[in-house]
């Protein structure tokens, strides 16, 4: 049973091996099933993100992710004056702000 599996998954491992390479290396599962379907080969989306998963075969990420704040190395350094004790004992005691 689990010889008839692999020898399954060796014919479509080979196509999708095929479409990728063709793409450079970049195309991920959705490209690739939509390649193959043009292609007149009927396959399961699932089926080719579980034959590209087990096969290593990876699609190229090419957004990258930027910090959109950085934050600034004196902020780092300003003590808790308050030391997370906001209530005061009489009017005009402790003022914050941010």
């Amino acid at each position: 049973m689990r010889a008839a599996r692999v020898a399954d998954d060796a014919r479509p491992a080979a196509r999708i091996r095929g479409v990728h390479a063709a793409s450079g290396g970049v195309y991920g599962s959705p490209r690739v099933h939509a390649e193959l379907r043009e292609a007149g080969t009927v396959v399961n989306r699932e089926r080719v993100e579980q034959v590209m998963r087990e096969h290593g075969i990876v699609g190229r990420h090419q957004r990258r992710r930027y910090r959109a704040t950085v934050p600034a190395p004196a902020a780092a350094a300003v003590p808790g004056l308050l030391r997370r004790g906001f209530s005061a004992g009489r009017a005009d005691e402790r003022w914050y702000g941010m």
